[in-house]
C-alpha cells in the first residue's frame, strides 16, 4: 500500500546518526612488517611487567602457564627482546601466516594435558587468555597502535583459516584435539578484534572498495545493516540499499534514529529530511516514499514472537544544495533471503562479519542460506575485512562450522 504525503519533519544528522558519529572509527590498513619491538629500558619494564601478570593470572592451570613460557622464551635464555617470540615476530611481519602457526605447534604451543585444560575453564577464560598473549607479543605504548596490529593480525588469521591455499592447513587443526588450543588461539583473536570490538568498526580498504564499486554505478546492498550508513554516505557512496528485519531488541546495534529512518513519527514520513554535514559534505536525505506490503512475524530476543510491518522506504540523497539528487536510498524492512545473494553486475554485495556466522552455519541459528549455490564470481564485502570474500571462502567457513570434532566460540555475534 502506497502511503500519502504529511506534513515534512526536519531531523539533523547527529540526532539519526549520533552513535556511528561518537563511536565508530575508520581501522587503517595497517601492515605487519612496519612492527618493531621496542627494545628499550622502559619498554623492557613494561614487558617484564604485562608477563609477571599473565604468570600470576595462570598460576593455577599450570599447562596455560607452560605454554605462556614455550611462546614467549621456549628453551632459550631469559633475555630481552625474547628469541622465541622474535621468530614468532618475524613470520608475522614477513606475513607468513602458516609459518607463525607451525612453529607454534613445533614449541608446544598445543598439547593433550593443555587441551584437557582449557575444556574445563570457561570460554571468557580462554578467549581471555589468547588476548593477552597477543598484546604481550605486540607490546606497545600506545593503546591505539597495538589495536590496529591485533585488528590486521585478526584478519590475517581470518584468510589463513579459510582461503582456498590454506583451508586444508586449518581443517587438519581442528581435526585434531591435541592442536585445539591452536584453534581456540585463531578463533579468539579474530572473534574479540573483529567481531566483540570490532562490530562497529569499519575497515579503510572496506570502503575504498565499496567506493570503487559506487563509481562504476553499482548500487551497495547492505544486507542486516541496520541504519550503520553514515560512513557510506560520509565517504561519497550515495546509492544504497539496506535489507533489515529491523528488530526492536536489536536497538543497541543501531543509532538512536532507526525508527525515523524507517518512517518517521506521522503515519507515513513522506516529505522528511535529514539534514547536516557528512565529513566534509553538507548534505539533505528527503524521504520520497513509504510502502508497506503485509507483516511478517520475528522471534525476538526476549522469547516474544512480533509482528512487523514489511516496509520499504525511500530517500533521495542531495549534496552540497544542489537540485538534482546525487543518489536514492532503499530500506527494506524483512529477513534476507537467497535472491538477495544472487550475482548481479549492478550491485555490490556489504555484510558485518557478525553476521556471516547465520549464513554459514546449518544450525537452529541459520538464515537459511545456502553458499553452495552463490555464483563463483559473486564477491561480498565485509565491513571490518581487507578483501572481499569469495565462495570459495564461504564454504570453507561452512565446512568448518559442519565439523563436530571442534566446538568453541561462533564466529558471530549470536544477536536476534
Amino acid at each position: 500500500m502506497q502511503a500519502r504525503s504529511s506534513k515534512k519533519n526536519i531531523k539533523y544528522c547527529d540526532e539519526i546518526f549520533h552513535e556511528w558519529q561518537v563511536n565508530q572509527s575508520i581501522i587503517e590498513n595497517s601492515s605487519l612488517n612496519s612492527f618493531h619491538l621496542d627494545t628499550s629500558e622502559q619498554s623492557k619494564q613494561r614487558f617484564e611487567k604485562q608477563y609477571t601478570a599473565l604468570k600470576k593470572r595462570f598460576a593455577a592451570h599450570p599447562a596455560s602457564l607452560q605454554q605462556l613460557n614455550n611462546v614467549v622464551y621456549g628453551n632459550a635464555k631469559i633475555t630481552f627482546p625474547p628469541q622465541k617470540m622474535m621468530q614468532l615476530l618475524h613470520y608475522l611481519r614477513t606475513n607468513d601466516i602458516a609459518s607463525f602457526i607451525n612453529c607454534l605447534t613445533t614449541n608446544r604451543f598445543a598439547t593433550h594435558p593443555l587441551n584437557a585444560e582449557e575444556e574445563k575453564l570457561s570460554i571468557n577464560k580462554v578467549t581471555g587468555k589468547y588476548n593477552s598473549m597477543m598484546r604481550l607479543l605486540f607490546a606497545q605504548e600506545k593503546r591505539n597502535e597495538q589495536n590496529n596490529l591485533l585488528y590486521a593480525l585478526a584478519n590475517r588469521l581470518f584468510t589463513f583459516c579459510f582461503a582456498k591455499q590454506t583451508y586444508r592447513q586449518f581443517q587438519d587443526i581442528l581435526q585434531q584435539p591435541r592442536l585445539h588450543p591452536l584453534a581456540r588461539m585463531v578463533y579468539s583473536i579474530i572473534w574479540n578484534n573483529l567481531m566483540g570490538n570490532g562490530w562497529i568498526t569499519w575497515h579503510e580498504n572496506a570502503l575504498k572498495a565499496l567506493k570503487t564499486q559506487a563509481r562504476q554505478g553499482k548500487e551497495i546492498v547492505y544486507i542486516a545493516g541496520g541504519n550503520d550508513i553514515y560512513q557510506l554516505i560520509k565517504h561519497g557512496i550515495y546509492t544504497i540499499r539496506v535489507i533489515d528485519p529491523f528488530l526492536p531488541t536489536q536497538s543497541t546495534y543501531y543509532s538512536d534514529g532507526w525508527r525515523f529512518l524507517l518512517q518517521g513519527n506521522k503515519v507515513t514520513g513522506i516529505g522528511d529530511q535529514i539534514r547536516g554535514m557528512f565529513g566534509k559534505k553538507n548534505i539533505i536525505m528527503k524521504r520520497t516514499s513509504y510502502t508497506t506490503h503485509g507483516t511478517f512475524k520475528a522471534t525476538l530476543s526476549n522469547g516474544t514472537t512480533k509482528k512487523l510491518p514489511l516496509s520499504t522506504t525511500t530517500w533521495q540523497l542531495f549534496e552540497n544544495g544542489q537540485s538534482r539528487p546525487r543518489g536514492t536510498i532503499t530500506i527494506e524492512r524483512r529477513f534476507t533471503h537467497q535472491d538477495d545473494f544472487i550475482h548481479n553486475n549492478n550491485q555490490a554485495l556489504l555484510l558485518s562479519i557478525n553476521e556471516l556466522y547465520f549464513i554459514t552455519t546449518s544450525d537452529e541459528l541459520s538464515w537459511g542460506i545456502d553458499v553452495g549455490k552463490f555464483d563463483p564470481k559473486l564477491k561480498l564485502h565485509i565491513k571490518q575485512l581487507a578483501k572481499p570474500l569469495s565462495k570459495n571462502m564461504l564454504v570453507n567457513m561452512q565446512k568448518a562450522d559442519a565439523l563436530d570434532t571442534f566446538h568453541f566460540i561462533q564466529l558471530g555475534n549470536c544477536i536476534d
